[in-house]
């Protein structure tokens, strides 16, 4: 079920999408976006597997609401504050610390909304309408954002736009961390690829 997203301490008017994108279709590719990232963040990202993340779902999402600015860019591809992060770290260890900071949250985000609230109040996350008038949010890119606020932002708008979902049916997996939305799976706590199989008891 998809419940519309209620207009929450947000006093700036509602970002208006083009026509023929809804506001599901942002939820629906913000999911799509989080799940690349946690996939493609276990393997061996380099500093070019972060950037085409960042310059393709997650860029592709950022478009629709205006940039808070701050200094301008060196790079339109990798924002200001990553690449000061990535003066000081390495990419490995960004991407690594980011990824378990996004699961943590996934896992709480079950009993607590908080990290949606914190995104919205911090500007990270801004109300959006479609032409057919259902509200929803829409990611915000702000210069001052750490690769971890750019990632739970997506989530953050999936997540305002249907809670139901990661209340009833998020799981992350036990052994391998997959994101699934299923409620076969949340009852098992583990993914499809991981759970035991079942063993058919032969009719006599």
């Amino acid at each position: 079920m998809v419940m519309q997203a209620p207009p929450l301490l947000d006093p700036r008017p509602a970002v208006d999408l083009p026509d023929g994108l809804t506001t599901l279709a942002i939820a629906e590719a913000c999911r799509e976006a989080i799940v690349s990232f946690v996939v493609g963040s276990a393997t061996s990202w380099g500093k070019s597997g972060l950037a085409v993340w960042l310059a393709g779902p997650y860029r592709l999402l950022i478009r629709h609401a205006p940039r808070v600015e701050g200094p301008p860019r060196k790079s339109d591809l990798v924002p200001a504050s990553i690449r000061s992060q990535l003066a000081s770290q390495s990419v490995e260890a960004i991407v690594a610390s980011t990824r378990q900071e996004v699961l943590t949250t996934l896992k709480l985000a079950r009993d607590n909304a908080s990290f949606a609230r914190s995104a919205l109040h911090a500007g990270y996350v801004r109300r959006s309408r479609d032409t057919s008038g259902r509200s929803g949010y829409v990611p915000v890119d702000h210069e001052r954002m750490r690769l971890s606020d750019r990632v739970l932002s997506l989530a953050a708008v999936d997540y305002l736009m249907r809670p139901s979902d990661y209340l009833a049916l998020l799981t992350v997996c036990k052994v391998c961390e997959k994101i699934t939305f299923d409620p076969h799976t949340r009852a098992r706590g583990l993914c499809h690829a991981h759970a035991p199989s079942l063993r058919r008891i032969p009719i006599k």
